[in-house]
């Protein structure tokens, strides 16, 4: 087998390989695109964020992957409901032609769901017997951030990876 994944889906390539690899199949390569090891999420407060937070995050990186300037101010959504705010952001988003014409409210709603859901996962509890007999290729683009990166694997070029495989990690 040869698995990939990219941030959340990387964790996820890395545990189907354990399982693979448990089960007794071979996995040829494991390939982690901007991807932290598992373990090194930064613990940034996000149990204790309300709606506002949560909001200004997204539009944060919704901004940053689509490219686009919402000209928003967290003082501009304060007197909002979570909901007037979801419309404000998906009337912007339409104005700025980031969403094609006739995007839904629901579409965004389910993105800001799943986001707040991604971002709210633990690292699953990894024992010290995690280093797997697999080759790990670890793809870190040019302006990768380390957003979200515990403190003490920012500084490590492989992001930690180097504890998950019994082979030198691959980086590139």
């Amino acid at each position: 087998y040869r698995l990939g994944g990219h941030s959340l889906g990387g964790h996820i390539a890395y545990e189907i390989a354990r399982q693979f690899v448990q089960a007794g199949h071979s996995v040829d390569r494991l390939i982690v695109i901007d991807t932290y090891a598992p373990g090194g999420k930064a613990d940034i407060g996000q149990a204790l964020w309300d709606n506002l937070r949560w909001i200004h995050e997204f539009i944060l990186i919704v901004q940053a992957f689509l490219a686009v300037d919402l000209h928003f101010q967290p003082s501009d959504l304060e007197p909002l409901t979570p909901e007037e705010r979801l419309l404000l952001i998906h009337s912007r988003l339409l104005q700025s032609k980031a969403l094609p014409p006739g995007t839904a409210i629901e579409s965004l709603k389910g993105l800001f769901a799943v986001f707040q859901a991604n971002n709210q996962l633990h690292d699953p509890p990894f024992g010290d017997n995690c280093a797997l007999p697999v080759p790990i290729l670890l793809l870190r683009g040019r302006d990768s951030s380390s957003f979200g990166v515990a403190q003490h694997l920012r500084s490590s070029p492989d992001w930690g990876w180097s504890a998950f495989s019994t082979f030198p990690i691959d980086l590139r």
